[in-house]
């Protein structure tokens, strides 16, 4: 011990180097002589060589094997030596700027808790550069050594040493004296650590022989307990590596959807950073931008009101889809800069929105957002994680972890990506062999025919053609169609203003005709219906040129043409729910029929002598196309009603020819007043064509039942009441849509008239099978005479 205690004095005569040599308001015996502590006062002398042995005594008994006992040894000793009750010790992370407290007295925290150096308490100290000591520390005072010792209140949250259970306990404490002793690096001044010991037993307060015994014990023992710190460091990084290779196996076991796997790697990536909620955005190359696929830790719906069944089995409501521009928000700095981004204080930062947290509740505290690269440093997309829990903020641990996590995360999103490309060609090829049994080519000799004849005015083929009391489905034969449909295009001089060819236009109607399946109402004559209906609407409405430009125009008609192709006589919800090759294809998209029929569209075009946009220029070719789709689209019910409301809003404020929005808003309404037309007719063409609805309803209900699904009242022929559905449907569908088409264009006021005269009758019909005199189930209602007006009053009578 002796010898010990020599080379110990000849190191203290030695200038130490790095950041294990230490200074902090001098060593042992350099005390200024005016000065105690923080208090003023004589000087106490530096303990003398007993002390030293004594302590040497101590110093040579930290020989323990395992590492995270050596801060609790250090700190028994300073609380023994000093009379305090307890204390605990903030030390520099190695490799970062971090502060953590991981002990007090002779117990360790929970968790180690993270120090923000700015808090008013140890800002103090740390520009003191010098012990402090302070008697019944203020409530603020008190309030950061609760936080630092995982307080609530008075209460101190630990757990001992030496145990191996997690049971926390809590033990009050009262404050009425305490004793903080900053450290620094001797080469570099910066901070390496703070002591802190409190309730100085005995006595009022904590003396300078006690901060003498702090700052010995330091001198000889920093470099021991730095090494502590970084092995125990590297443990929970080694900890966390074998969780993360762990977290990786499982990740890529969800490769095959990617909703799942995006769930998984938040749901991992949360758990592993501690933090409360976790979002997700991938970038679309196709628009550039960023879109949200995970929101809050749930997967993202492109239409609102969306049902999820979590893997608890409880009903939630999905976030709806959100897009980002690169150059928006946190997510979109991160996208674009492909740098990672730790916020400590999400509110004072520039480019957090505060409005998501205003309107859900949620308070935002620290954000941890980092991009997902491919192996070209690409972005593919960007991860964020809110609210790290038990720490003030993300640490630096974290931001590496998020780094390596992002690795794993490209490389399954990469993967899963490919798996489904590779899928949607599978079930495009056999989409495609379906549709080639199905459909034949076009015949030449009609097409010769239709490509040479005259054509004929539209009034030789349709009575009052013009007129929106017009009824298209009166025309006579297939070939009549087709003649009308060429009058039809000559008389909104469509032909020669886009230069289109006889030939390709003729191939074109012909092909989209073969394109159409049989079903009992969305066929051949019902697209024919659709598509005169606009046409009435280019004769009578200020549209072309003037509400819209000649090319929405144009897209409007030509989709009106295509917009049900290829349709099967079932919805979008049997598709989902009978797993058709149509709801593998787009089902992630929404509007699965919808997207096929604009697909077929595309497949028709692309058909050697058919694409009657051929002399268009590429930008007017990319617009037609945009278009047409987005024109399709609009042909989802449940789109209509989702932006209903706006056009409403549009028709009251409105309409305003420079806006593009109120241009789309404009096309939908009129796709769906064209799409839903059969209801402003005569009443024998609604009877007929309701007929024709719920026979195509009934036989999907039937297939539901065929596949164990209970299908809803409207296509069960066994519990419809079509008079009641149709009331119904004229009522919340109907009547909304064309009040705001006429509003808009007062010259089409007659629907109205015609759409009220129906809807008195079918309250007529359900009046009397409510009396037992009809049969209203079903078809079966069909089978009475519904067409001869005498039976129903003169206010219902036919138009």
């Amino acid at each position: 011990l002796s010898v010990a205690l020599n080379r110990v004095v000849r190191l203290e005569q030695l200038s130490l180097t790095g950041d294990d040599g230490i200074k902090g308001h001098g060593a042992p015996a350099e005390y200024d002589p005016e000065i105690c502590c923080s208090r003023g006062g004589p000087l106490v002398s530096p303990p003398k060589r007993p002390v030293r042995r004594e302590f040497m005594s101590f110093f040579g008994s930290l020989n323990e094997d395992e590492a995270a006992n050596l801060p609790n040894k250090f700190m028994n000793y300073l609380c023994e030596k000093t009379r305090a009750d307890t204390g605990f010790l903030l030390m520099k992370l190695p490799g970062s700027n971090e502060f953590v407290c991981h002990y007090r007295g002779d117990r360790i925290l929970h968790e180690p808790v993270c120090v923000d150096l700015e808090d008013e308490l140890l800002s103090s100290v740390i520009n003191s550069r010098k012990g402090v000591c302070m008697q019944r520390p203020s409530e603020d005072h008190m309030k950061t050594i609760s936080t630092l010792l995982r307080t609530t209140g008075k209460s101190i949250q630990l757990q001992a040493a030496a145990s191996e259970s997690s049971t926390e306990f809590e033990t009050p404490l009262q404050v009425h004296s305490m004793l903080c002793c900053p450290f620094f690096g001797q080469s570099t001044g910066c901070l390496i650590g703070i002591i802190f010991l409190l309730n100085k037993r005995e006595s009022a307060k904590f003396t300078q022989t006690d901060e003498s015994i702090v700052q010995e014990c330091m001198l000889y023992t920093l470099p021991l307990l730095r090494y502590s710190l970084a092995y125990l460091n590297e443990r929970a990084n080694t900890a966390r590596s074998d969780e993360m290779l762990k977290v990786a196996g499982s990740i890529f076991t969800h490769m095959m959807d990617l909703t799942d796997l995006l769930l998984m790697i938040m749901q991992e990536a949360r758990n592993l950073t501690k933090a409360e909620r976790c979002s997700v955005f991938l970038l679309d190359r196709e628009t550039n931008t960023l879109v949200a696929k995970v929101l809050d830790g749930l997967p993202t719906s492109p239409h609102k009101n969306t049902q999820f069944t979590t893997s608890e089995g409880r009903i939630v409501t999905l976030p709806e889809e959100i897009r980002l521009h690169p150059d928006q928000g946190i997510a979109g700095n991160v996208a674009t800069t492909g740098e990672l981004l730790n916020i400590k204080d999400a509110y004072k930062h520039p480019l957090f929105y505060r409005g998501v947290d205003e309107e859900t509740g949620f308070r935002t505290r620290n954000i941890l957002c980092f991009p997902i690269k491919d192996e070209k440093n690409g972005i593919v997309g960007v991860a964020q994680l809110c609210n790290k829990i038990g720490f003030p903020h993300f640490t630096h641990a974290d931001e590496e972890l998020a780094k390596a996590f992002a690795v794993y995360c490209c490389i399954s999103i990469v993967h899963s990506l490919m798996y489904k490309r590779i899928q949607d060609a599978q079930n495009r090829a056999r989409l495609a062999n379906e549709l080639l049994t199905y459909h034949m080519q076009v015949s030449e000799d009609k097409a010769e025919w239709l490509t040479t004849c005259n054509i004929p005015s539209v009034n030789t083929l349709l009575s009052n053609p013009a007129s929106f009391l017009s009824i298209p489905r009166e025309i006579k034969s297939e070939d009549d169609s087709f003649l009308a449909l060429l009058g039809m295009f000559e008389d909104l001089k469509l032909i020669n203003k886009w230069r289109l060819s006889r030939r390709t236009l003729a191939h074109f109607i012909l092909m989209v005709c073969r394109g159409y399946r049989n079903p009992a109402y969305h066929n051949w004559i019902h697209a024919f219906s659709v598509t005169h209906f606009v046409y009435i609407c280019g004769k009578n409405l200020p549209l072309a040129g003037k509400f819209l430009k000649n090319i929405e125009f144009l897209a409007l008609f030509v989709a009106s043409l295509c917009h049900d192709i290829d349709h099967r006589g079932t919805n979008n919800t049997f598709q989902l729910q009978s797993k058709s090759l149509l709801a593998a294809l787009y089902s992630s998209d929404g509007s699965v029929l919808e997207r096929h029929h604009f697909s077929q569209t595309i497949c028709i075009l692309n058909t050697p002598g058919c694409n009657i946009f051929e002399h268009f220029s590429e930008k007017q070719y990319g617009q037609m196309l945009d278009l047409i789709r987005d024109i399709i689209l609009a042909t989802d019910l449940a789109h209509h009603i989702n932006i209903s409301a706006n056009q409403k809003q549009m028709v009251a404020h409105g309409y305003d020819v420079n806006d593009e929005g109120h241009h789309q808003l404009l096309l939908a309404l009129l796709m769906t007043a064209a799409d839903l037309s059969d209801q402003t007719k005569s009443w024998r063409n609604t009877v007929g064509v309701a007929e024709l609805i719920y026979e195509e309803f009934f036989r999907q209900g039937d297939l539901e039942k065929a596949i164990g699904q209970n299908p809803v009242d409207s296509m069960d022929r066994e519990r419809a009441c079509v008079p009641q559905l149709q009331i119904s449907f004229l009522d919340y569908i109907i009547s909304p849509l064309y009040e705001t088409f006429v509003r808009l264009f007062p010259q089409a006021s007659a629907v109205i008239a015609n759409i009220r005269r129906n809807r008195s009758r079918w309250k007529h019909i359900l009046e009397r099978a409510q009396r037992g005199e009809l049969n209203a189930n079903g078809l079966q209602i069909f089978n009475h005479d519904l067409i001869d007006d005498a039976q129903y009053p003169k206010n219902g009578s036919a138009m």
